[in-house]
């Protein structure tokens, strides 16, 4: 029997792969001019990750989000290029039961909006690039409580990844009632 019969969902897999392959290279990228992150590390202009880190930051998002009395039916706007955190943000939804709505930085700005607004997103996760594209007078009347920048500092309203998981700690998984989150939970609305 494979281990993928006994986790049942995505939480779960996640866990346990991030667990077991901790110590192991998760994802690099070209590092921002002066970028000092609060995880991972810059070596020769490069900025990577770790599983364990990945795992981390998936933790300490989702402590942010239980913090901030972020309701489980939560939809989560993701809209960013790639990036280390993005499945950072991907995951820490699955951990949570939450919804993830991933969006495509390639469409409209007004596009993505009427996406934002027809999902019903609660939280949006996004890059500062795409932050200053977007058209916030079209976004007044959206649900977003709260947008956070996956890059940078924040600015006009939005909220830096960094900042806001400064002094976070890791959801503790017993916590998280992941066991709770069935086979059937939306984890992504496309």
């Amino acid at each position: 029997m494979s281990n993928l019969a006994r986790v049942n969902n995505l939480g779960e897999l996640f866990l346990s792969k991030t667990e077991k392959f901790s110590a192991n290279p998760f994802a690099t990228e070209l590092a921002k001019r002066n970028h000092k992150p609060a995880f991972g590390k810059v070596e020769d202009g490069y900025f990577s990750i770790s599983y364990g880190e990945l795992r981390d930051i998936a933790l300490r998002i989702a402590s942010y989000m239980i913090k901030e009395e972020y309701p489980e039916d939560t939809k989560i706007g993701l809209l960013s290029e790639n990036s280390v955190y993005w499945p950072a943000v991907y995951f820490a939804a699955q951990l949570l039961g939450m919804t993830i709505v991933p969006l495509d930085t390639q469409m409209k700005p007004r596009d993505n909006i009427h996406y934002l607004r027809h999902s019903g997103a609660g939280i949006l996760f996004t890059s500062s690039d795409v932050y200053e594209s977007m058209d916030l007078d079209l976004a007044k009347g959206l649900k977003i409580k709260e947008t956070v920048l996956l890059d940078g500092s924040s600015f006009n309203g939005a909220s830096s990844l960094e900042e806001i998981l400064e002094g976070v700690k890791p959801a503790n998984v017993r916590d998280l009632n992941i066991d709770k989150i069935g086979k059937d939970s939306t984890a992504a609305l496309l």
